[in-house]
C-alpha cells in the first residue's frame, strides 16, 4: 500500500463499524501450500458489508502476496450483507481432480437465520486484473465504488456453485429445518448436530469431509433468560451450545457409522456463561462473542483420512479434536430392471462409513459424472442395455455392489391420451383443453392444429406444446353441460419406429362447474414485486404460459413453495358457504399479493378485500400490529349456499413463492397463525371431469369393494394385457367376490 495515496489509505483504515464502510476487515487467515505454492485466503468472521475474502498468491517465495481471486457472497462483492452469504470465515481452499478451485463459506446469525454455508468454485475464465507488478487496489474497483459488478476480476471469482462440477458433487447443505425436514429448536441444536448455526467450517485435501463450528446461540435469539436472572433462567428460552460437526462433501451431515450414529462433539458452552446485559431488553449478548472462533484441519500424512482438528471458540476456550474415515460397506443394492426405450430408470445403492464419495460403473467402465449413490438415465437408448454397479470410494478400502442388469426393449407401443382437462376462465374469455399423452410425442406432431377436431363446431386456432408429454389446445368458446368429442389423429412417439397413436382415437368431455378446484393461471417472464406488474403485463389475463387446478386455496402443495421467479399468477374460483355468518378472511404470500371477493358470483362485482404488499407474512389476526390489509378488519357477511367469486393475484421477484388464503367465522378463537387455506370442499370452478382415481379396496365378508372418484369405465382383466368393460357398467362401489385361486386386475378408462 501507498501511504502517500489517500485513496488507498482510506479503503485499508477507512472505519468498520457499518455496513457502509468501504475497509476490508482481513480478520483471519488460512495459509496453505509453502513457497511459490503458498496460497492465503484472507477475510472473514463479520457481517460487514465490506468484507470481502481473497485470494492471495506469491510469485518470490512468500517474501510477497498479491490478490487473485474474490470470493463472491455479496453479488459480485458489491452487495450489502445477506445477499447470498454472510460472514463466515471461509474454509482452506482445496482443488479437485479436474482443476477447480473450491472452497466453503460459513454464514453469520446475526438475525436467527439457519447460517448453513454454500460451496464456492473458482470461475477460472476470464483475464486477471491483478499481476505481480499491480498495486491491490487497482483491480478491486467494487472495494472502493458503487458499481454492481466488476467485469475485470469477473472470470476469477469464487462463485456459489451447488450443482455437480467439473468433479466435484452436487451440493446440498443438510440442515433441520431446511428441504422439508422438520426442526424443533429444544432438541435440534440442543441435544443434536443439526448443521445450523455453522458460522466457520475447513477441508482440505487429504480428507473426505467437512469440519465445523457451530456456534453457540448468542443475542438471546431463542428466548431471554428472564427478569430473574442470574438466579433462575426463563424456561421456555433455549440457548444452543457449540458443536464440532462432520459433512461430507455434498454437505450431508456424516452419519458416522452403519447404525447412523452422528458423532458430532457437543461443546458445553452457552451464552449465559458470561454476564448478559439488559435481560429485559433487545441486545443481550454481554461478552458471548462466540462467533469469532475457528476451526483448523490438519490431515494426517497416511493419506487414510484422519486428521488434527484445532478449536479455538473465542471467549469459550479451545479443544483439539480427531476426525477419522469409517470403513465402507454396502448396505442396498441395486436393482435389475427391464425397461422400454424412451423410458427413464434410477439406479440406487447405498452404503454405511465414510467419508465416502461414488463412482458408477457400466460393464465395469467408469461413468463421467456418475457419482452419487443414485444414477438416472432420462431416456433410454437400446444401446443402454448392461451392467451397472456402484463403486464406493473410502480411503480406507473401496467396496462394490453387485451388478443390475438393465435390458432395454423396442418401444413398439403406440402413445395413448393419458388424461384430458377442458376449462374456461372466470370471465368466460379464454378456453381450453390440456391433454396430457402416455409417453413422449414428437412436437411436430403434438403442436399441429391439423391433428385434433372438437364436435360442435369449436375452433382450435392454437396449440401449445406445455412439454414432452402435455399440449394445451386453445379453442373458441364453450358451452358449459354440452358434450363434446375431441378427435386425435397421427400423434408420434419418440422412439425409433415412431409409433404413431390409433386412427381416430376420440375422448369425450364435458365443461361443468367442479367443485373441489380453483383454476391457477401463470404468467411468466414478468419482473418486479408489485402486482399491478402482473395485471398491466400484456398477457393478462387471457394467454398464460400454462394453466392447472388447485384443491385447496393454496399454491404451496402442487407447486412447492419455491416453483419459479420473475411471474405473476392468478388463481380464481367461487367459494360457497356452508353456514350463514360474518367471515374474516386472511391472506399471506411471497411476494406481493391483492385479494378480491365478489358480493355474488359475477366476477365484474369483485372488490379488493386484503393485500399483502411486501412479503411472507403468516396469517395475521385482524388487530396484529403487523396486519397492513392482510387481514380484513370487518368481517364480511356470506350466505350458506351463495356462490361468491373470489380472485388472488400474487407476484414472484425471486426466492420463495406461493400464495394462501384462510377465512374464519366472526365468534372463532383459533388463532390465526393455526389457520389451513380454505379447503376444495368449500372452492369451485370451471373444468371438465377430472380423471378418475381409485381409493383403498375394502374386504369384509369375503367380499371386495372396488371405489373411486371421478368419472370413468371400470375394465377387468387376467393377465393385464386383454382388458374388457365390467358388466353392466357399474358405478363406484363396486363389489366382487373372488373364487378360490382366482385373480383379476381392474383399472379405470376416462
Amino acid at each position: 500500500m501507498d501511504k502517500n495515496d489517500p485513496n488507498q489509505v482510506a479503503a485499508w483504515t477507512d472505519s468498520s463499524g457499518g455496513d457502509g464502510s468501504a475497509s476490508w476487515r482481513l480478520k483471519a487467515f488460512r495459509v496453505t501450500g509453502s513457497g511459490n505454492n503458498t496460497k492465503i485466503f484472507a477475510g472473514g468472521a463479520t457481517w460487514r458489508s465490506s468484507m470481502n475474502e481473497q485470494e492471495f498468491v506469491t510469485a518470490d517465495g512468500g517474501v510477497t502476496f498479491y490478490p487473485i481471486a474474490r470470493l463472491n457472497d455479496r453479488g459480485d462483492g458489491c452487495a450489502a450483507k445477506g445477499f447470498y452469504s454472510l460472514g463466515g470465515q471461509p474454509s482452506s481452499i482445496r482443488t479437485d481432480t479436474t482443476g477447480l478451485e473450491w472452497c466453503v463459506q460459513g454464514h453469520y446469525p446475526g438475525t436467527g437465520w439457519g447460517a448453513r454455508p454454500n460451496r464456492y468454485v473458482r470461475n477460472p475464465s476470464g483475464t486477471n486484473a491483478c499481476d505481480t507488478n499491480a498495486v491491490w487496489w487497482s483491480c478491486t474497483t467494487c472495494a472502493l465504488g458503487n458499481t454492481r459488478t466488476n467485469l475485470a476480476l469477473r472470470g476469477n471469482y469464487f462463485d456459489p456453485v451447488e450443482g455437480a462440477a467439473g468433479a466435484l458433487p452436487a451440493f446440498n447443505w443438510e440442515a433441520a429445518g431446511k428441504d422439508g425436514k422438520a426442526i424443533d429448536h429444544k432438541v435440534d441444536g440442543v441435544q443434536r448436530y443439526d448443521g445450523n448455526w455453522v458460522m466457520t467450517s475447513d477441508t482440505k485435501e487429504g480428507v473426505d469431509y467437512i469440519v465445523t463450528y457451530a456456534i453457540p446461540s448468542w443475542d438471546q435469539q431463542f428466548g431471554k433468560v428472564g427478569p430473574d436472572w442470574p438466579n433462575a433462567i426463563d424456561t421456555n428460552s433455549i440457548f444452543k451450545p457449540g458443536w464440532i460437526g462432520l459433512h461430507s462433501l455434498d454437505g450431508k451431515i456424516s452419519i458416522g457409522d452403519s447404525n447412523g450414529n452422528n458423532y458430532a462433539y457437543k461443546i458445553p458452552c452457552y451464552e449465559t456463561d458470561e454476564p448478559i446485559l439488559d435481560p429485559n431488553g433487545n441486545a443481550g449478548t454481554g461478552h458471548d462473542y462466540g462467533y469469532d472462533g475457528d476451526v483448523e484441519v490438519y490431515p494426517d500424512a497416511d493419506g487414510k483420512g484422519g486428521s488434527t482438528v484445532l478449536w479455538c471458540g473465542a471467549i469459550y476456550g479451545f479443544g483439539v479434536f480427531r476426525g477419522q474415515n469409517v470403513p465402507a460397506a454396502i448396505t442396498q443394492q441395486p436393482l435389475s430392471a427391464t425397461k422400454t426405450e424412451g423410458e427413464s430408470i434410477t439406479f440406487t445403492a447405498a452404503a454405511s462409513g465414510g467419508a465416502n464419495s461414488y463412482q458408477w460403473l457400466k460393464d465395469s467402465v467408469p461413468i463421467p459424472g456418475a457419482i452419487a449413490p443414485g444414477y438416472t438415465i432420462d431416456r433410454l437408448k437400446l444401446s443402454d442395455a448392461g451392467k451397472y454397479r456402484l463403486r464406493v470410494i473410502n480411503r480406507l478400502g473401496n467396496v462394490e455392489t453387485s451388478d443390475a442388469n438393465l435390458m432395454v426393449v423396442v418401444d413398439d407401443v403406440p402413445p395413448t391420451i393419458a388424461s384430458i382437462a377442458a376449462g374456461e376462465n372466470p370471465t368466460k374469455t379464454a378456453f381450453w383443453v390440456t391433454l396430457v399423452f402416455s409417453e413422449r410425442v414428437t412436437p411436430d406432431t403434438a403442436g399441429s392444429t391439423n391433428n385434433y377436431a372438437i364436435s360442435g363446431g369449436v375452433v382450435i386456432p392454437d396449440v401449445v406444446v406445455n412439454s414432452e408429454t402435455t399440449v394445451t389446445l386453445n379453442t373458441s368458446a364453450q358451452t358449459e353441460g354440452t358434450e363434446y368429442t375431441l378427435t386425435v389423429n397421427n400423434i408420434k412417439d419418440q422412439s425409433r419406429r415412431g409409433n404413431v397413436i390409433a386412427a381416430n382415437t376420440t375422448r369425450k368431455y364435458t365443461l361443468a362447474l367442479t367443485p373441489g378446484y380453483l383454476l391457477w393461471e401463470f404468467y411468466p417472464n414478468i419482473s418486479g414485486t408489485a402486482v399491478d406488474a402482473l395485471t398491466g403485463d400484456p398477457t393478462y389475463p387471457d394467454n398464460p404460459a400454462r394453466r392447472e387446478f388447485l384443491t385447496s386455496f393454496s399454491t404451496i402443495p402442487e407447486f412447492t413453495a419455491d416453483f419459479a421467479d420473475t411471474y405473476g399468477a392468478r388463481v380464481s374460483g367461487w367459494l360457497t358457504p356452508s353456514v350463514s355468518t360474518n367471515y374474516y378472511f386472511f391472506l399471506r404470500s411471497d411476494d406481493a399479493s391483492e385479494l378480491w371477493l365478489s358480493s355474488d358470483n359475477n366476477p365484474n362485482n369483485q372488490t379488493l378485500a386484503a393485500q399483502e404488499t411486501i412479503c411472507c407474512h403468516g396469517f395475521l389476526e385482524p388487530d396484529d400490529v403487523n396486519n397492513t390489509g392482510q387481514t380484513i378488519t370487518t368481517p364480511i357477511a356470506l350466505v350458506a349456499g351463495n356462490r361468491y367469486y373470489i380472485e388472488a393475484l400474487f407476484k414472484e421477484q425471486g426466492g420463495g413463492d406461493y400464495v394462501e388464503v384462510a377465512w374464519r367465522k366472526q365468534g372463532d378463537t383459533t388463532p390465526a397463525a393455526n389457520l389451513t387455506p380454505i379447503p376444495g370442499n368449500f372452492l369451485s370452478t370451471y373444468r371438465s371431469a377430472p380423471p378418475p382415481k381409485f381409493g383403498p379396496p375394502t374386504v369384509s365378508g369375503g367380499r371386495i369393494t372396488i371405489a373411486w372418484i371421478g368419472s370413468g369405465t371400470l375394465q377387468e382383466s387376467t393377465n393385464l394385457i386383454s382388458w374388457a368393460g365390467v358388466s353392466g357398467n357399474p358405478a363406484s362401489g363396486f363389489q366382487v367376490t373372488p373364487g378360490l385361486g382366482e385373480h383379476k386386475f381392474y383399472r379405470l378408462v376416462q
